[in-house]
């Protein structure tokens, strides 16, 4: 403000060097930090673990769903099915989506409809499905009178691909949309809706396809921009892949990388709540809340 006075806030090497905080025993210092030590080693090994596993699902997908590896099982008779060449345009068709920008949303809107911004499917949304049973603060619209076509609203197994990145890593991001359970959402800004044929493509396995570096270093490669990267429907309409002629085997990949989805999850949790345990620890031990037995 023009003609004030006041000053930026700042802290001083006085205030600093005034400020009086808790002094504690050289032994028992010792002791603190041996034991957050020991939090600081199973939070490395938990990551260190999560990095394996994701690398490990990596292969798995780079194998699965190139037709290099084949799931071994008589019953359902995979090794006797043919992959198949699909072209995009033949299997997914696209569904309108809606260009409202952060201004027009909000969180925790009841009974509004849920709109899937192309920011948080970089930011917020780190798997390959959005799926609404257990994925939090998905924004909502504020005009509830938007007109929307019934057709338009997403359903279940739905792919919402970011259609802009400022990140070339971030070309082609996309989710596959889980258990709305009569839930409404649309998709939003720099979006593209794309609805597979469920006789074609499985529940799932599009997820894992959109995902694999097949299909995303492909659409880097047809990316244009600069500093924004962007795809069209025009460049995924002509793409080609090849995916199993046969759902069961479909089904039976998608089953298996949510496997390791899943235990990825738990790591990722245990890893989390190692993190609370320390952060509780360092508010007790360096306080003094909570002492240390020291044996002298």
């Amino acid at each position: 403000m023009a003609g004030s006075s006041r000053k930026d806030p700042n802290i001083t090497s006085k205030d600093v060097g005034d400020f009086p905080f808790l002094v504690i025993p050289l032994p028992e210092q010792r002791a603190i930090a041996d034991c957050l030590s020991t939090w600081d080693g199973a939070i490395q090994a938990a990551k260190q673990l999560i990095h394996q596993k994701e690398l490990q699902k990596k292969w798995l997908m780079q194998q699965l769903l190139t037709g290099k590896m084949r799931l071994k099982n008589i019953e359902l008779g995979m090794l006797h099915h043919r992959w198949k060449t699909i072209h995009i345009a033949d299997v997914f068709k696209f569904v309108k989506s809606y260009s409202i920008s952060r201004n027009g949303l909000q969180s925790d809107c009841e009974g509004s409809i849920y709109c899937i911004h192309y920011g948080d499917i970089h930011a917020k949304y780190d798997s390959s499905f959005l799926d609404f049973n257990t994925q939090t603060a998905i924004p909502q619209l504020i005009n509830k009178s938007l007109k929307i076509e019934k057709i338009n609203y997403l359903q279940d197994g739905d792919i919402v691909m970011a259609d802009a990145s400022e990140d070339y890593n971030g070309v082609g991001a996309a989710v596959e949309i889980k258990n709305l359970n009569g839930k409404k959402a649309i998709g939003g800004l720099h979006t593209l809706v794309l609805r597979g044929d469920k006789k074609i493509i499985s529940l799932d396995l599009a997820a894992y396809f959109f995902a694999s570096e097949k299909v995303r270093n492909t659409l880097r490669k047809y990316a244009t921009g600069s500093s924004v990267y962007s795809v069209t429907k025009t460049i995924i309409h002509n793409l080609s892949f090849i995916i199993p002629d046969s759902l069961e085997e479909q089904t039976a990949i998608a089953q298996l990388l949510q496997a390791a989805d899943k235990e990825i999850s738990l790591l990722k949790a245990k890893a989390e709540k190692l993190r609370e345990q320390k952060k509780g620890l360092m508010q007790v031990l360096l306080t003094g809340k909570k002492r240390l037995k020291i044996n002298i």
